[in-house]
């Protein structure tokens, strides 16, 4: 079996856990939830990883489309459908955000705003492939971790992008 790093890290002042090796994201858990563990561990050995590795000191500076210029994201699963909207996902500009309704259009199913959510609630690499920037018509919608870090994590990046202007 392949083996795969577990990094503890600090993002936008929430802890997290991030999964891979050298500068292949496979998954980011805000939760520490044992099942995104669990999937993770079903495919991989996993071994303690050091703080100075890339990922967790990239993840940890977070406040520009640079840091994360560095990180690869690597799915290990999902539908045809989540794919294509994780892909999509990967497209939102740094600072920017769009609607579920819009997602779904992007990815030619303009009826398809909740299935839409739902693929972007279930994408395993957050902040890696962006889909905290996703707002719902009438607000900010939800987010697996959290609104807190939503809200976070936007501010951050609007912050970063209109400091560039």
């Amino acid at each position: 079996m392949d083996k795969i790093f577990e990094y503890p890290a600090t993002v936008a002042g929430f802890e997290i856990t991030a999964y891979g090796r050298e500068r292949e994201v496979y998954a980011i858990d805000f939760r520490n939830s044992s099942v995104v563990r669990k999937n993770i561990a079903e495919r991989f050995d996993i071994l303690e990883g050091n703080s100075r590795d890339e990922i967790p000191s990239t993840l940890e500076n977070y406040s520009s489309t640079s840091s994360l210029a560095n990180l690869r994201p690597v799915f290990l699963w999902g539908t045809n459908f989540q794919m294509a909207v994780w892909s999509q996902l990967q497209k939102i500009k740094w600072g920017e955000t769009i609607t579920y309704r819009q997602l779904a259009e992007f990815i030619g199913r303009p009826n398809s705003a909740r299935p839409v959510g739902q693929a972007v609630g279930a994408n395993p690499i957050p902040i890696i492939v962006p889909c905290h920037r996703v707002v719902g018509v009438s607000g900010i919608g939800g987010y697996s971790g959290g609104l807190e870090i939503k809200r976070k994590l936007l501010a951050l990046e609007a912050a970063a992008f209109f400091e560039k202007k």
